[in-house]
């Protein structure tokens, strides 16, 4: 959520396109959801798993192999899977490039720490702003620490904090 505002993007009424079926995803999903995002595509290798996703919170179940088939009119693509980078998975690096998306105003993968993303490859391809996974870190770590302190820290600390340690 946070991410998202920091990007200036707001998902009321808008679309999103998640990759993935894991923990990520299902918190991408609730929190898509809590921000009134009008629908959402979930997209996993395991039909199963891609429809509990669904059944629990909402969305349309898609297999990550059939995406290419039309052209996606999504406003956010979120990467909520392990992998970012070429090397990790040939057959998404595939699928991303195959991938056709339309209205599409940002990219986000939750991973960092890559030398090249794959989803950001796709983002520039289709002139799409693309953010990686170090705000939804650093935004993580401001609100544990509020928690745990009651001391509100700007996320830029964070980050700057993170930047100088990677």
């Amino acid at each position: 959520m946070d991410s998202l505002n920091d990007a200036g993007f707001d998902a009321d009424g808008k679309s999103a396109l998640v990759f993935g079926t894991g923990g990520a995803a299902k918190a991408v999903v609730f929190i898509l959801n809590w921000l009134r995002t009008n629908s959402i595509i979930v997209a996993g290798r395991n039909e199963e798993k891609t429809r509990q996703i669904v059944n629990r919170f909402s969305g349309e179940a898609r297999l990550i192999n059939t995406l290419p088939d039309q052209p996606l009119a999504v406003n956010l693509v979120v990467n909520s899977t392990s992998v970012s980078s070429t090397d990790e998975s040939p057959e998404l690096v595939a699928l991303m490039e195959r991938l056709e998306v339309q209205d599409c105003e940002l990219v986000l993968d939750l991973n960092y720490g890559r030398s090249r993303y794959f989803s950001q490859d796709m983002a520039l391809r289709n002139g799409i702003r693309f953010m990686d996974g170090l705000s939804t870190l650093a935004n993580k770590a401001k609100r544990t620490f509020a928690l745990w302190t009651g001391i509100q820290v700007p996320s830029e600390e964070f980050l700057k904090v993170i930047n100088e340690n990677l």
